[in-house]
């Protein structure tokens, strides 16, 4: 940890390498550690944040030795590294740019932690002397007791904002994934419903440290990788050299905690930010809140900022699914197929898929009794082998649950294009192979009925046997030499109010 430490707080793009196994056990990438994010401990998820909210400006080095390396980034932060295998900690006076009498607080939690510091040697916070000096304690990698922890390293920078951030009109919050849940697939986050045609969001800021006069004196707020959230008619912030590149002013209410206050109780006083948003502009599924509190700085020093951070779910529609395969122009050229469809929003969570199945059939009963389950293979993706298919235009109907709404949704993918032998099937309603004046009667009978499916007599595929398909089966009976006057008899009688065929010719042949 000691060597991301370094990393992650010198100049450049680090990098956080995370071998995932995702072909198995490999001797090459070799593994590394196993915590990147945030499972088990938050050591380098401290480090990321430390990286992303402190470290800019100039590289500065205030002292080097043996064991100790201690380093400023100018004015933003101060890194102090061991590489003392012992127990206890080093102590050192370093020069800096920060002003007199500015408190800096540890950033990366080793000076509160019970391990690293059971004796509370480490300072929590340090101030900058009169001549602009720091006195730090850099921890070794045992402790005082000489338990081994390989945590050797503190980082100090001013207070940043501290607040809360909060969302109204969540219609419910799903709690983060239980331990048991394996690794891989581990939800780590809540995630906060939103049902509702509009919702805010608000950020209430606090004093983070009574002894110090730095407050925020701004907060800005992204929603995924950007977008008009405040309904001014475009980005705000698209200078792509500063950090809040993608962000998006409050505007509903801007109260900085430095400049204009809410006294929210006498003498107690609030940084408030709140931003209402129209959730009929955000897509279904999930969507990626963040906001970032700036404290108040300087001229010309680097920006020093908070990030809060909220994952929302979108959740005004039922389950969006999407036919993954076969693809749109895909033939089928076999009994059996594996069919795979998608959620497009990535909100269901189980899914039954059913072929062929009649109109007006209680799917939702069929799913709730376990039938037509389908295998779960990627976040939004389920499958189904399904078997017994004949030559026609097909039909799947999909049930989507999703776990924030009681309700599932259905939906049906007809015209599903299956060949075999070279055979469309289509016309061929007794299944003999053929099309013949048997075919007639068990297709005008559908077609009278209403509201029936047969993949031989859906010709346009739209999922079901209607007046719709009479044209293009007495097309079909015209091409494989049935009599024009037979031909249209059928279209007569497969007319709205039409009689059964009167001729036992007709049925039988």
């Amino acid at each position: 940890l000691v060597a991301y430490a370094y990393v992650l707080t010198r100049a450049g793009s680090p990098i956080v390498y995370y071998q995932a196994g995702e072909f198995g056990s490999v001797s090459f990438p070799r593994s590394s550690r196993s915590d990147p994010l945030g499972l088990g401990d938050d050591y380098l998820t401290s480090l990321l944040d430390v990286h992303n909210e402190y470290c800019r400006g100039p590289y500065i080095e205030r002292w080097i030795d043996g064991d100790v390396l201690v380093y400023e980034r100018d004015n933003a932060c101060l890194v102090g590294l061991n590489d003392r295998r012992d127990g206890g900690y080093d102590q050192r006076t370093v020069n800096t740019n920060f002003a007199p009498g500015l408190r800096l607080k540890e950033l990366t939690g080793n000076a509160t932690d019970a391990t690293v510091d059971p004796n509370d040697d480490i300072l929590d916070v340090v101030t900058v002397s009169a001549s602009g000096q720091v006195t730090l304690r850099v921890p070794r990698n045992k402790n005082a007791n000489n338990v081994t922890h390989n945590r050797g390293y503190v980082v100090y920078g001013p207070f940043n904002p501290a607040g809360t951030l909060t969302l109204t009109n969540v219609d419910s919050t799903m709690p983060a994934d239980p331990g048991s849940k394996p690794a891989a697939t581990r939800r780590l986050t809540p995630i906060d419903v939103i049902k509702a045609a509009t919702f805010e969001v608000k950020l209430e800021t606090t004093d983070a440290d009574a002894s110090d006069l730095g407050e925020d004196d701004l907060a800005l707020l992204r929603m995924d990788a950007g977008m008009d959230l405040n309904g001014n008619g475009g980005i705000d912030n698209l200078d792509p050299d500063f950090v809040g590149f993608g962000y998006e002013s409050f505007v509903t209410e801007n109260r900085p905690l430095e400049t204009n206050p809410v006294e929210v109780s006498p003498g107690v006083f609030h940084g408030v930010y709140r931003q209402t948003i129209d959730a009929t502009q955000l897509s279904e599924g999930r969507h990626y809140l963040s906001v970032m509190a700036f404290r108040s700085r300087p001229a010309n020093t680097p920006p020093i900022f908070n990030t809060f951070r909220k994952v929302l779910l979108v959740d005004r529609l039922p389950p969006a699914m999407a036919l993954v395969a076969p693809a749109a122009t895909e033939i089928i050229t076999a009994s059996a197929y594996p069919f795979v469809v998608r959620s497009s929003d990535r909100t269901a969570n189980r899914v039954h898929i059913f072929l062929d199945r009649q109109p007006g059939t209680d799917l939702v009963a069929l799913a709730n009794a376990n039938q037509g389950l389908a295998t779960q293979s990627d976040r939004d993706q389920f499958g189904l082998f399904l078997t017994g298919m004949g030559a026609g235009h097909h039909r799947l109907d999909v049930v989507a649950f999703e776990p924030t709404r009681a309700e599932p949704s259905v939906t049906t993918f007809a015209g599903i294009k299956v060949q075999i032998g070279g055979f469309d099937g289509l016309g061929d309603m007794n299944g003999d192979g053929k099309i013949t004046n048997r075919d007639i009667f068990p297709f005008v009978q559908m077609v009278q009925a209403g509201g029936q499916f047969s993949p031989a007599g859906d010709f346009n595929g739209d999922g079901a046997v209607s007046e719709l398909d009479v044209p293009l089966f007495a097309a079909a009976l015209l091409g494989a030499g049935l009599p024009q006057a037979m031909v249209d008899e059928m279209i007569r009688v497969a007319q709205p109010g039409g009689a059964t065929p009167a001729t036992e010719g007709a049925k039988n042949g």
